[in-house]
């Protein structure tokens, strides 16, 4: 993976992914800094897994959300439908601490407890 926070150059351009806390971790505790989420990617990928695609996501914290915005590096010619959902763990530097956790790739932010979001 490469790092998109910190401008390091990327090979292709990249695309949003949407993501959400994995069912099966819920609820989260309040000093919980690690979560298991899945993400898929937005743009089509012919049914690609998004392995080894995957950017680090860029991750505010606010004092009532924290918002987590996934990138993956779009494939040069891919075809309709995106990616399978992926299993992915977010690694936070602050605890939940009974803040929202919000996809950033929707607008606004959508809850990532809530499961799937349809597309």
């Amino acid at each position: 993976m490469r790092d998109a926070t910190t401008g390091d150059p990327q090979s292709s351009p990249s695309g949003p992914a949407s993501w959400w806390v994995d069912p099966l971790a819920l609820p989260l505790s309040n000093d919980a800094t690690a979560i298991r989420a899945f993400i898929s990617e937005q743009a089509c990928a012919s049914w690609t897994s998004p392995e080894g695609r995957v950017l680090e996501p860029a991750i505010e914290y606010g004092a009532v959300a924290i918002v987590i915005t996934f990138s993956v590096e779009m494939l040069p010619s891919g075809r309709c439908p995106s990616s399978p959902a992926y299993p992915v763990e977010v690694r936070l530097t602050k605890p939940v601490a009974g803040r929202a956790l919000l996809d950033g790739s929707d607008e606004p932010p959508r809850d990532a407890t809530a499961g799937e979001p349809r597309r």
